[in-house]
């Protein structure tokens, strides 16, 4: 792993110890981390020692399942705050448990960070049984930055929106797609815009290209959610239905909703139609997870 002990490194050695002596009030984490100690930290990568204490027992006497997970969450998220000095939450989380550990018994923890990938990171952390070695359980996660944004989410999305539209940030992609495009109407966690389909996004046969439109409705749903939650989100899932087409200089509306949440992710419903007479262009389903962004340059890429 590459450098050395950093003032970041400080800091989540920090965080960590304060949640495991209860100075921070989690009392998750303070019940789960309890007396562990760490050993050894540098730039992504964390090692502790644990003697399990007995308010994480299950009914067996065993280490409770729970309380493994809740260990391996919170130590890989100090893990990528040693290497990218930010706290992340998980969006993608697995477990394999390989064997059990009784309270009382001495574990040895290692949380490393093994890549990134725009602002998510991914980690591996493993629980050992200290006397022998024996894999008691890994963890591989994926960990998205969270950023609150300014105090007027709608105006903030519009913004970004716009700024997309018209080139103002440097995303040539979007820039491309949303040209000429209007914010008609935003108010939490809807957006209704116009947009008078540009020549720059026709296919071969005259139509509003697919992947223009697939583009557009992410960015609308973005910037939905973004009115909604603070925060600009970025999609994990995705799907796009096409009941009609629509040639070049055809007027359209779009409507971004957002239609619930769970946990750290949105979910949001696009629609497109034909201005003229309603009809249905395309229908987008997404979910979306947290993504840090600077709020000079507005942009979920």
């Amino acid at each position: 792993m590459e450098g050395g002990p950093l003032q970041e490194t400080q800091e989540w050695q920090k965080w960590l110890e304060d949640l495991s002596k209860g100075t921070i009030s989690h009392e998750l984490e303070v019940i789960t981390l309890k007396g562990m100690q760490v050993v050894h930290g540098q730039k992504g990568l964390v090692c502790c020692n644990l003697v399990i204490p007995d308010c994480v027992s299950d009914k067996d006497g065993n280490w409770h399942v729970g309380a493994i997970t809740t260990l391996i969450d919170t130590v890989g998220a100090a893990a990528i705050f040693s290497s990218t000095g930010q706290l992340k939450a998980s969006v993608d989380f697995n477990i394999s448990y390989y064997s059990t550990a009784k309270i009382q018994e001495e574990v040895e923890i290692e949380a490393k960070v093994i890549g990134h990938k725009g602002r998510l990171s991914s980690v591996v952390v493993e629980i050992r049984r200290k006397n022998n070695g024996e894999l008691i359980a890994l963890g591989k996660q994926w960990m998205s930055s969270i950023n609150i944004m300014e105090d007027d989410p709608p105006r903030e999305a519009q913004k970004w929106i716009e700024d997309l539209s018209r080139g103002a940030s440097s995303h040539g992609l979007e820039t491309l797609n949303l040209k000429g495009l209007q914010a008609i109407y935003v108010q939490k966690g809807l957006i209704h815009c116009d947009l008078v389909v540009p020549d720059c996004v026709s296919d071969k046969d005259g139509n509003w290209h697919v992947g223009a439109i697939s583009t557009l409705i992410d960015d609308v749903g973005a910037a939905a959610i973004f009115s909604f939650a603070g925060h600009v989100k970025a999609s994990v899932d995705f799907s796009v239905s096409f009941y009609s087409t629509a040639k070049i200089q055809e007027e359209v509306e779009i409507e971004a909703k957002v239609v619930g949440h769970r946990g750290r992710l949105s979910s949001v419903v696009v629609e497109i139609r034909r201005k003229s007479n309603g009809e249905l262009i395309a229908l987008g389903r997404q979910w979306m997870s947290a993504a840090t962004i600077i709020p000079s340059h507005l942009s979920k890429i």
